[in-house]
């Protein structure tokens, strides 16, 4: 293992961040710490929390066996519990009602996935004494997710002040090129649903979400 400062790498197992952990095993000589974090926010009925922990149970011996060895942990965040105090904003309610599941088990408007990783990479981050978090949403030549960025940066600024923030570099490959890096038995390995299908593991995908279109638009672009 090198001396090097530390790079943490969030790591959820969907094919961005397993192209990006990749591409830091197989190109660089850095000191990784991959981090996974199990967000219970509800969402697929719970079931996407399980397909991501047994995803990442799979990927990460594979890519110690493969590439080299690295470093992994895992946290658990449940958001589930901050619920109540949605009811105590109505401002905020109305805001993003369009973003809660019709039993309202589902809080991802209040607190975004993008931001759990920022706030909880950053903390790990200065802890181990990182110079970079790899973190963030997928390139979007768009600027969707330009505010959610900058989000994360305002996270990471909080967490390290007074101090000079960890360098955040967001996940930055397209879909097509993540894709195209990863060999088909590792892409197989990988989960991108949202909302998982079936009653117990293993789920279908839904082929319905936001990121199971995008996959699907990859894939066909990439055949």
């Amino acid at each position: 293992m090198t001396d090097k400062k530390p790079s943490v790498v969030m790591f959820s197992g969907g094919i961005d961040s397993t192209a990006v952990l990749k591409r830091l095993l197989v190109e660089t000589d850095k000191n990784i710490y991959a981090h996974h974090i199990n967000i219970i926010n509800g969402e697929g009925d719970g079931k996407r929390l399980i397909a991501e922990a047994v995803t990442v149970d799979q990927i990460v011996p594979y890519m110690k066996k493969t590439y080299r060895d690295f470093n992994y942990s895992e946290s658990t965040i449940d958001i589930l519990q901050i619920n109540p105090l949605i009811y105590n904003f109505p401002r905020l309610m109305k805001k993003r009602v369009w973003d809660y599941d019709d039993d309202r088990k589902n809080i991802r408007g209040y607190m975004w996935d993008i931001h759990v990783c920022a706030y909880m990479g950053s903390i790990l981050a200065n802890y181990i004494d990182a110079i970079e978090l790899y973190s963030g949403d997928r390139y979007d030549p768009a600027g969707v997710v330009e505010n959610n960025l900058k989000g994360c940066d305002k996270i990471a600024e909080g967490v390290w002040y007074p101090h000079k923030p960890v360098t955040l570099t967001p996940l930055n490959e397209s879909k097509i090129k993540s894709i195209q890096y990863l060999e088909k038995e590792l892409l197989d390995m990988t989960w991108g649903c949202r909302k998982p299908q079936g009653e117990a593991w293993p789920y279908t995908i839904c082929n319905e979400c936001k990121t199971c279109k995008q996959i699907e638009t990859a894939l066909s672009e990439t055949s």
